[in-house]
C-alpha cells in the first residue's frame, strides 16, 4: 500500500511539473551576461614541430618587451619542461629542425646571422653569413643535404657545415 501512494505521490508531481512547463513563459535572466574580450593580444608566431623529435614542440614570437625573437621549447600537451630564450635577433627568418639541433637564420642590426642550438637551448655555434642590402622583402630557407645545411637568403644560396662546435659557411650562389 505504501508502495502505491509512493508512485502515485510520484506521477502527480510529474504530472504538476509539466503542466507547469507547458503553461509557463521560461525564459533566461540576462540581468548579468559574461563577455569574454581580449585584454593583451600580442599577434604574431609561430608553432613549430617535426616527425622526428615527437612530442616536442617550438614557439618563436616577437617579444613584447623588446624588439628581440623569443623561443620557447615544450614537451607534451602538458608544457612540461617549458624553456624559453630571448634570441637576440630583430627577426628570424626561418628555423630549422634537425634530430638533435635546430639551424636559424635571423637579422640583427642588418646583418643576417645563422645560429646552431642544442634541443637544451643552448647556443652552439654562430657566424656571420651577409649584410642586409635592403628592407625589402625577400625569401629565406633552410634545408638539409647529407650533413650539410643548404640556406637560401637574398638570392644567395649557402652551405653550412656544423664540425668541432664551428659553422663553416660557403657561398654556392
Amino acid at each position: 500500500m505504501n508502495n502505491l501512494l509512493s508512485k502515485n505521490f510520484l506521477n502527480i508531481i510529474l504530472l504538476f511539473s509539466v503542466y507547469f512547463c507547458a503553461t509557463t513563459n521560461l525564459k533566461a535572466n540576462n540581468t548579468f551576461p559574461y563577455t569574454v574580450s581580449l585584454i593583451n593580444q600580442y599577434p604574431g608566431g609561430k608553432l613549430i614541430s617535426d616527425k622526428e623529435i615527437p612530442n616536442v614542440y617550438f614557439f618563436l614570437k616577437q617579444s613584447w618587451l623588446a624588439n628581440t625573437e623569443t623561443l620557447v621549447k615544450w614537451e607534451g600537451l602538458t608544457k612540461s619542461n617549458l624553456i624559453g630564450i630571448d634570441l637576440g635577433m630583430d627577426k628570424v627568418l626561418d628555423l630549422f629542425l634537425d634530430s638533435h639541433r635546430y639551424i636559424l637564420v635571423g637579422i640583427r642590426s642588418n646583418i643576417i646571422y645563422c645560429q646552431i642550438y642544442n634541443l637544451k637551448m643552448e647556443l652552439l655555434a654562430s657566424t656571420i653569413l651577409d649584410t642586409l642590402r635592403d628592407q625589402s622583402e625577400f625569401t629565406t630557407k633552410i634545408g638539409k643535404y647529407y650533413e650539410k645545411y643548404i640556406i637560401l637568403t637574398q638570392s644567395k644560396l649557402w652551405s653550412i657545415i656544423f664540425i668541432n662546435n664551428k659553422i663553416e659557411s660557403k657561398l654556392l650562389l
